[in-house]
């Protein structure tokens, strides 16, 4: 991308300023001066000083930025940076028994937002950056999370009116591979765009209070023994941190087959999404969830009326529930089924003495049954749809030089694939072609004189140039076609942000087309759950 992209400022993402305790969080972390999506690529690549050497972190102003070199660079231990150095963060065993202990560390307790003890919650400082960074960082923070195995925001809590917003924009640009079941016998695999592949997705939330982290079961889940933190969770470095500003944020994060069954979790490719904070609070982002899952798992320890009738609400869609208890009552799983009228194999108790290999074989049964009986599927960007008919916002839509970049990129697009390429670049990209090949041609004879016939070197040489500029004459009587034209316009607008995306959209929609038309059949498929 050309630096005047990366030198954007994103002013059409510009919103209302942040709350008091949003922005003093910001402030503490040094980020105020950056909101909203004002902190570029550009800036981060500038070669400096402090760029040049690893610097110690002082305060939690310093660690933001020293997270996101380490994140750009791929380096899967960019999560240490998410304390000060004169902090200590001892790393202890959850202790599952622990009846008073919440999942992420969510205490119902006041915590100062204030203060400033050393360390910051990892979904915090993810959340502060999206909100500071403008959108082409965006896309380049949710390239190095999926490169590093870790969860991407998906649904982003905003600090405005708007609840959330569908980060969809950021995800564009994001390809995964796979090789499906029915192909298992053939070397070759599937590529797609995690924007535009259908694949189900199961989402899973917390009710309540809940002593059992499904950040940490997700993760035994997905990484089949590999110890892969797709998820973070309250034993990471920060982990304990109480959340500020990150509760409502959804993640997601997909788990791909690769055709080995001893290595692969699922036959089939399936997304996971997973959302912080207790449902009660979040219930827009709840029932966008609900609609665009094939299935969800509700955490638990207990359940109030309320909370009851939270879950009852769903209607027809409460068929998608998986309700997980984490309790030693055998009463309880009979109650709520009855309650909610779900079908038994639908309500899980998972005992407290189960460890993490148990609970990991009891929620894999759970999600592979969902799987099975899902029948339909939607993509990303179809979910946008649904977002927008519930208020939820779109990343791309909020930004007006994005709208009318991808309007004018499509615009362009939409000749290629109709008709053979060989047809379009005739009609579109007129001097590129037979003229510019015999022009090519001239030109390497006058270099070369290897071929002058019967005819003395000058007057070969006079015969080439006259040759060259009967060819020339040729072209300037040809029009600019009318995709040419467009491309033209777009390039030559006064709005760099408008042409920064014109490039971008242009890029993505390219590079999705030569991706369908390459047959590629590689030897192996990486060992990688997620895909390159």
């Amino acid at each position: 991308m050309a630096s005047g992209e990366e030198d954007m400022q994103n002013p059409g993402l510009a919103g209302d300023p942040p709350q008091q305790s949003h922005a003093a969080f910001l402030g503490k972390l040094g980020l105020l001066e950056f909101y909203p999506n004002r902190l570029t690529l550009k800036y981060l690549l500038e070669i400096n000083h402090d760029t040049m050497s690893d610097k110690e972190l002082l305060s939690l102003k310093d660690v933001p930025l020293a997270f996101l070199k380490k994140l750009l660079m791929v380096n899967t231990k960019c999560w240490n940076y998410t304390c000060t150095d004169s902090e200590t963060t001892p790393n202890k065993d959850s202790d599952n028994d622990d009846d008073e202990e919440e999942e992420d560390n969510e205490y119902d307790g006041e915590e100062d937002m204030y203060s400033d003890d050393g360390k910051v919650n990892p979904l915090d400082l993810v959340t502060a950056l999206y909100h500071c960074a403008d959108s082409f960082l965006q896309q380049e923070m949710a390239i190095k999370m999926s490169m590093c195995q870790f969860a991407i925001p998906f649904l982003l809590p905003q600090f405005s009116e708007s609840c959330c917003s569908l980060m969809l924009w950021a995800l564009r640009n994001i390809y995964k591979e796979w090789r499906p079941r029915d192909q298992l016998n053939t070397k070759q695999y599937v590529e797609d765009s995690v924007v535009h592949a259908q694949i189900p997705v199961l989402s899973f939330v917390r009710l309540g209070n809940c002593s059992l982290s499904k950040s940490q079961l997700l993760n035994h889940v997905l990484s089949n023994a590999q110890h892969i933190n797709v998820f973070t969770h309250r034993d990471m470095s920060g982990g304990n941190a109480p959340k500020k500003i990150a509760n409502g944020l959804v993640e997601i994060a997909w788990c791909l087959p690769s055709g080995k069954s001893t290595i692969d979790v699922f036959p089939e490719p399936v997304a996971i999404a997973n959302m912080r904070g207790e449902i009660s609070s979040s219930d827009t982002q709840f029932s966008f969830l609900m609609k665009v899952s094939a299935a969800v798992f509700v955490f638990l320890d207990t359940m109030t009326d309320e909370e009851r009738q939270l879950l009852d609400s769903q209607g027809s869609l409460k068929s998608k529930l998986f309700l997980v208890i984490n309790t030693q009552r055998k009463g309880l799983q009979r109650k709520y089924t009855n309650a909610l009228k779900l079908k038994e194999e639908r309500v899980l108790r998972r005992e407290r003495r189960l460890n993490m290999a148990e609970s990991n074989t009891l929620i894999t049964d759970a999600m592979k049954t969902a799987l099975k009986e899902c029948t339909e599927m939607s993509t990303l960007e179809e979910m946008s749809d649904i977002a927008l008919n519930m208020g939820i916002s779109v990343d791309e839509n909020k930004v007006k030089a994005s709208v009318s970049a991808k309007a004018t990129a499509e615009t362009i697009m939409k000749g290629i694939g109709n008709s053979p390429v060989e047809d379009y670049k005739k009609i579109q990209l007129p001097l590129q072609g037979d003229i510019l090949k015999e022009l090519a041609k001239t030109e390497i004879e006058a270099c070369r004189l290897q071929n002058p016939g019967s005819l003395s070197l000058e007057e070969h040489k006079a015969q080439l140039h006259m040759k060259r500029q009967k060819l020339r004459e040729h072209q300037r009587t040809i029009k600019i076609s009318e995709a040419a034209g467009m491309f033209i316009q777009a390039l030559s607008t006064v709005d760099k942000d408008e042409r920064a995306f014109f490039l971008r959209w242009i890029a993505l929609q390219l590079d999705r087309k030569s991706r369908k038309r390459t047959n590629r059949t590689p030897q192996r498929i990486p060992r990688s759950l997620h895909g390159k």
